[in-house]
């Protein structure tokens, strides 16, 4: 009896590791398929970004590197390669883009201190927004605190309804996009950031992630990965000109 029972046991486990490698590749299928058919979708949804005037601004830049990663990266850099991604793929679907930088530099003079650099960098900012006539704004940044957090993140100001409903709209495509965040869109108030108090047209800050975690600022730096925020913000961007607006996600 104990060999057949044996016998059994082994018929059973077989089969049980056939159903499972079954399922595992039929989900794998699935979440491609659903992956192939958002992507299909925000592509013929790419309509509703042409002509619109939208301002990439990659943060610091030049003497303001921003903040710094275990391994020695630079915010600067790193803003400034995901925002050339993102102009890219935004200018292909007819948008018009306004960078405000496109290189290693900021928007100050040279021979003033630190802190009046930076106030005239931002000013400059919020002004080439103003000028242009944008209709979103879209601030491409890289959050820096501990070693143990993750994930990018969309911000928006507190007392702006439709850039919260941008933001929401780009933090859901990131979470679509990237599979490794579940953090939603959150207000900030506008005395935290001078652009924020500036500018009335709906703005979004991303902080595409934690340079400061060892293992993520490794994935900010592989262009693949920058890649993949870029179409993550670049979709919410589609999904919020496109509409409808009430159902967007988080």
């Amino acid at each position: 009896m104990g060999r057949v029972w044996f016998g059994v046991y082994r018929i059973n486990l077989k089969a049980m590791v056939t159903v499972i490698v079954l399922a595992a590749f039929i989900y794998t299928a699935y979440v491609y398929a659903m992956g192939r058919i958002a992507t299909e979708t925000i592509s013929a949804m790419s309509w509703a970004v042409s002509n619109q005037v939208i301002v990439v601004d990659p943060g610091h830049g030049g003497p303001d590197g921003g903040a710094s990663g275990p391994s020695g990266t630079l915010e600067k850099d790193l803003n400034l390669a995901v925002a050339q991604k993102l102009s890219l793929v935004l200018s292909q679907a007819g948008a018009a883009v306004v960078m405000t930088r496109e290189t290693d530099e900021d928007l100050s003079s040279e021979g003033k201190s630190i802190r009046e650099r930076k106030k005239e960098d931002m000013q400059n900012r919020a002004k080439l927004a103003i000028d242009s006539k944008a209709d979103l704004y879209i601030g491409i940044q890289a959050n820096s605190f501990g070693t143990e957090w993750t994930g990018a993140q969309t911000f928006y100001k507190a007392s702006s309804a439709k850039g919260e409903v941008l933001a929401k709209a780009i933090q859901g495509e990131l979470r679509r996009t990237l599979k490794n965040t579940e953090r939603k869109a959150k207000p900030l108030a506008e005395t935290s950031s001078y652009i924020l108090r500036t500018l009335d047209i709906p703005t979004a800050i991303v902080e595409v992630g934690f340079i400061s975690n060892p293992k993520e600022e490794k994935l900010l730096n592989d262009p693949a990965y920058q890649q993949r925020i870029a179409w993550g913000i670049y979709a919410g961007i589609v999904k919020y000109f496109a509409g409808p607006k009430d159902d967007l996600g988080q």
